[in-house]
């Protein structure tokens, strides 16, 4: 017998555990009572608005649905631009039911479908944008349309993610001599040029983000290899914003994929940055580590119930 079963057969264990657990229930209340008591923020983070038959990183939202989402968003909560919810962390005021709508990677459906969406109920949203590419798809899309096996995928996709730009391309080059399949730009995933880009922001609706160059894992680069990602792309959405851009998000997000660097080489050009990990906003918030919560293709129902334990 161990001696976790000799404590179990103590006579005075269930009141033992009867205490802890009310230890732990005294433990959690400060923070469920501050959870209903003070204004939070939540950021949502959406990739892709399209109806894809090929998806294994289940990025894409149809249609019908994001409007539904975003219909049920514009008539039960506080949608706010980038520039409100930057000067609202600024000031430490942060918004109650206040949502920001944010969206990743600078998909040219996000022009096609979302913004018209968003345009029609006047919501804002920030659109992180890599530098475009009318030659390429996107790694891991270009990997999904030669590997259609999930495990083949899966495993080659985690190989690929933490290397560099350079490397990415020689081992996608390999890969598409093996399976003899030439390069091809599918029409749904081509990304947004600097037209599009440039007609988001004149409609005063879309303020557009940095997001890396190449869309990289910064935390597997150098510093220097980081500071060339950034920089490249902060210039180029420079030059399309006007103005200098406001915000960065980290490319895949979460905190395995930037480091110190990163936040460092951000900090020289960007007001605030953004994660890929769940937390509310609060006054105490990292304006460099902002967390979000990623939407999917949940129906309006579904949408609900999920945006409402966001706040809880």
């Amino acid at each position: 017998m161990t001696i976790k079963d000799l404590i179990k057969k103590s006579p005075i264990y269930p009141l033992a555990s009867a205490i802890n657990k009310s230890a732990k229930a005294v433990y959690r209340a400060p923070k469920k009572i501050s959870n209903m008591v003070l204004p939070k923020t939540i950021v949502l983070l959406y990739h892709r608005v399209c109806d894809l038959k090929n998806d294994p990183e289940s990025l894409a939202i149809l249609p019908k649905r994001f409007e539904e989402q975003i219909s049920y968003l514009k008539n039960n909560y506080t949608v706010l631009s980038l520039a409100d919810f930057y000067n609202n962390l600024q000031k430490k005021k942060i918004a109650k039911n206040a949502i920001l709508i944010t969206f990743d990677d600078g998909y040219l459906d996000n022009f096609s479908y979302a913004f018209p969406i968003l345009k029609k109920h006047h919501i804002p949203a920030v659109i992180f944008v890599a530098d475009p590419d009318e030659e390429k798809e996107f790694w891991w899309d270009e990997l999904a349309r030669i590997i259609h096996d999930p495990s083949e995928y899966k495993i080659l996709h985690a190989q690929i993610k933490s290397l560099p730009h350079d490397k990415q391309e020689k081992i996608l080059n390999e890969i598409r001599a093996r399976k003899n399949m030439p390069r091809a730009i599918r029409p749904d995933f081509a990304r947004m040029g600097p037209e599009e880009c440039e007609t988001l922001t004149e409609s005063g609706l879309i303020a557009i983000g940095g997001h890396t160059k190449n869309h990289a894992q910064l935390s597997a680069l150098t510093s220097e290899e980081q500071k060339n990602e950034i920089r490249d792309n902060f210039d180029f959405i420079k030059k399309i914003e006007k103005k200098s851009p406001l915000a960065f998000a980290y490319p895949f997000g979460t905190k395995n994929d930037y480091n110190k660097d990163s936040v460092r080489i951000v900090k020289k050009h960007y007001q605030c940055a953004f994660s890929n990990f769940k937390d509310q906003v609060r006054k105490n918030t990292d304006p460099y580590q902002i967390p979000r919560f990623v939407v999917k293709n949940w129906d309006k129902e579904e949408f609900e119930k999920k945006i409402k334990s966001f706040f809880i």
